[in-house]
């Protein structure tokens, strides 16, 4: 049992409401290998507009290349 859902199950012990519901990957067949990217490259990938926080990852990653770091930022969507 999960936490959250053991803690649920005790806030409202008379709720048929609470389901659980997995959503995870099986776990693959084979070890993954790292990717190697030189440099770094950090994607984005979603709907271009202002609830998307993209701005927020815009100014962070400046942060980054101020400290020096040579990694990318690519951006990918529509919107």
């Amino acid at each position: 049992m999960s936490l959250v859902y053991d803690v649920m199950k005790n806030l409202l012990p008379e709720s048929d409401k609470i389901r659980r519901v997995y959503c995870g990957l099986r776990e693959p067949k084979t070890t993954p290998t790292p990717l190697l990217f030189s440099p770094p490259t950090i994607l984005l990938l979603g709907r271009l507009s202002s609830e998307k926080g993209f701005d927020v990852a815009i100014h962070a990653f400046s942060f980054l290349r101020e400290q020096g770091s040579d990694a990318r930022l690519l951006i990918a969507g529509e919107g």
